[in-house]
């Protein structure tokens, strides 16, 4: 490789490794995320409950469609921080970190 190019991977790895710190300043963040989903999951159970508690009726009713479609989108606000939550684990930016030094050497 010429050292044109190896300076170019160099700078690049170096702009990843700073990226890489800001990601895991964001990756502090999953247990704050954890805490959060696990307010909403709370919510949504307890608003379950209430719905169950309901006659069928009422259940089909304003009311009621009013509290399924509030599961629905807290089921879906859970189900979204989770997907972060996996997202931020799975970042592996040291290896590309990595795969580029050993490009440039």
């Amino acid at each position: 490789m010429n050292k044109a190019r190896r300076k170019i991977l160099n700078t690049v790895a170096k702009r990843m490794s700073e990226i890489m710190e800001e990601i895991e300043e964001v990756k502090a963040l999953t247990d704050e995320l954890s805490n959060l989903r696990d307010e909403i999951d709370s919510a949504r159970d307890e608003e379950q409950d209430a719905f169950d508690a309901l006659s069928e009726g009422a259940q089909a009713g304003d009311r009621g469609q009013a509290m399924e479609s509030a599961i629905v989108q807290m089921e879906l606000a859970s189900s979204a921080i989770d997907d972060i939550i996996r997202a931020l684990d799975d970042l592996d930016v040291q290896s590309i970190i990595d795969d580029l030094e050993g490009a440039a050497e």
